[in-house]
């Protein structure tokens, strides 16, 4: 008798669900995927609970390959669009990573003393705004 190996098929939805999960273009329900796989969603369930950290590191090896994709689709679409609007230009540029804002802190480095005589001048300019004399501290 003819031993048939469905090793293949167990790939080939696995496979296909990494996939899935890794292609943002992808809309597929869970439900509608479980069906045209022919297994039940607490096996899907099951199985995913069981790998979830190979799962995961699989499906953002493959997402970095639709980056391409993405940035050039956010190219196109930027082209026709900004005439129209600049925010559709840093949105797009955010999105896909090529763009990162800069911002500015400073940091005081302050005395103890220094930090009295400036709390002290915001009291004095906060009561000169009220119309009253500071108390003195």
């Amino acid at each position: 008798m003819y031993n048939f190996n469905t090793n293949w098929i167990r790939e080939t939805w696995m496979e296909a669900f990494i996939e899935k999960e890794a292609d943002p273009f992808n809309e597929v329900m869970i439900k509608d995927f479980c069906a045209q796989y022919k297994i039940t969603y607490s096996h899907l369930h099951d199985w995913r609970k069981k790998n979830r950290q190979k799962i995961a590191m699989e499906v953002d090896k493959r997402r970095k390959e639709y980056i391409t994709e993405i940035r050039s689709m956010a190219w196109k679409e930027t082209a026709k669009r900004m005439k129209k609007s600049d925010k559709v230009l840093e949105m797009a540029f955010k999105l896909i990573g090529d763009m990162i804002e800069r911002r500015e802190e400073r940091v005081e480095h302050l005395t103890p003393e220094d930090k009295r005589e400036k709390v002290k001048r915001m009291l004095e300019e906060i009561a000169s705004k009220a119309g009253d004399k500071p108390q003195a501290a």
